[in-house]
């Protein structure tokens, strides 16, 4: 849904699509967020646990402050919702094969 919404959302020829897609995008993202979050959170041991959320939201915010800078010297915003669509897709596509289920959902599932 989040990546279908970001690549509907560059696509689009109108307002009323360009919303729907970045409606769809948020939509999916926050889902995406909030469960790497926990996944982080539950993985780690008791002494970083508190410190690996804080890291991933600092990497969020480099990352906003990138995408600033490239958006300086894009115009485009075509191009902009393209190149952020690209390293989303490929994130997705890893977290989707590599992560696994948390150990206490394994063991109250079994």
């Amino acid at each position: 849904m989040m990546i279908g919404g970001l690549y509907l959302a560059s696509l689009s020829g109108s307002a009323w699509l360009f919303a729907l897609g970045v409606f769809f995008f948020n939509a999916g993202f926050r889902g995406f967020y909030n469960a790497s979050l926990l996944s982080i959170s539950e993985v780690t041991g008791e002494v970083t646990r508190a410190a690996t959320p804080m890291v991933f939201s600092i990497g969020w915010a480099l990352g906003q402050i990138i995408i600033a800078f490239i958006c300086m010297i894009l115009i485009n915003w075509r191009i902009i919702f393209l190149i952020t669509a690209v390293p989303l897709t490929i994130l997705l596509y890893f977290a989707y094969k590599q992560v696994r289920d948390s150990p206490r959902f394994c063991v109250t599932k079994h």
